[in-house]
């Protein structure tokens, strides 16, 4: 069975991959063809990938396989099955989930040659950052700060890492190091988080 998930997972991947890439084809021959109503009109140099779970792995192998996307999300993500290449582009890993700093996330971490940004949201769980915590309102944990807040948190530290990454604004004191007053159960951190012992076995 769990050979099966892996395969089934693995084929989920490629397709999405696939998607990015037809997508992004599209959007190029639309912003050169003339008689397109996009003509022009599209700034594909300030394009970053998102997702959730299974969105999230793709978001990490997207940037890392097209060179169109210059930054990734990975919103509490699955993590890579092989080894990660190191990637110079902007990274965000979003995690809802207190034990997220397994071996193969922190070789992913090591791998992240370029800014990088750690976010933990404490007292929640892999769907809070999903619409999940909308639809079943009170069945999902959120922390301390209740579902609104939660759901801002989540917003306005995604808008501050692509205004950093896309528009070339400084990282504020927010996106660096530690906790908002404003969201106390968020932490944030671009530096390793990874025991001695796991960064041993991953030199």
């Amino acid at each position: 069975m769990a050979d099966q998930q892996t395969i089934d997972a693995s084929l989920a991947v490629a397709v999405r991959l696939s998607d990015l890439k037809f997508v992004m084809d599209e959007l190029e021959r639309l912003n050169v063809t003339d008689t397109s109503p996009f003509a022009g009109k599209l700034d594909l140099s300030r394009v970053a990938l998102a997702g959730h779970s299974l969105g999230g792995l793709t978001a990490l192998l997207g940037v890392e396989f097209d060179s169109r996307f210059r930054a990734g999300i990975s919103i509490d993500g699955m993590m890579p099955e092989s080894l990660f290449s190191p990637t110079d582009k902007p990274i965000m890993m979003l995690f809802a989930r207190g034990d997220h700093w397994d071996s193969e996330t922190c070789h992913l971490w090591r791998e992240l040659r370029g800014p990088r940004l750690a976010v933990t949201l404490k007292g929640a769980e892999h769907l809070t950052p999903s619409d999940a915590v909308w639809l079943a309102n009170g069945a999902i944990k959120t922390g301390t700060v209740g579902m609104t807040r939660t759901v801002a948190s989540v917003r306005d530290y995604v808008a501050g890492f692509l205004d950093a990454s896309l528009n070339g604004k400084p990282m504020d004191d927010r996106l660096k190091m530690g906790s908002s007053s404003n969201y106390p159960d968020v932490d944030v951190t671009t530096q390793l988080s990874c025991g001695a012992a796991q960064e041993d076995t991953q030199k």
